[in-house]
């Protein structure tokens, strides 16, 4: 695998929740960091730990969009896909 994947947490400083997190994608061969912000309607802690515990990312972030869904598998942004792949779902 050339790819990892980080998440940071962004808390709201009144209640102390996560309100959302960045996806940090970096490419191990390339060094190539992309990021995305996504609020945590989105993504929440029991995904991450779904990953995290092996599974897909299409199972473990159902709430995502099929694009967001290949950004975090292969850290190409949402512009990057439609120039590949025609315009993505």
């Amino acid at each position: 695998m050339f790819i990892k994947l980080f998440f940071t947490p962004h808390y709201s400083p009144t209640t102390g929740q996560p309100w959302g997190y960045t996806a940090l994608v970096v490419n191990l061969l390339t060094d190539r960091r992309t990021q995305q912000f996504f609020f945590a309607d989105q993504i929440t802690q029991a995904c991450i730990a779904a990953w995290q515990d092996g599974q897909l990312i299409q199972s473990a972030f159902p709430n995502l969009e099929k694009w967001e869904q290949e950004f975090l598998i292969s850290g190409l942004p949402y512009d990057e896909q439609e120039k590949i792949f025609g315009q993505p779902n």
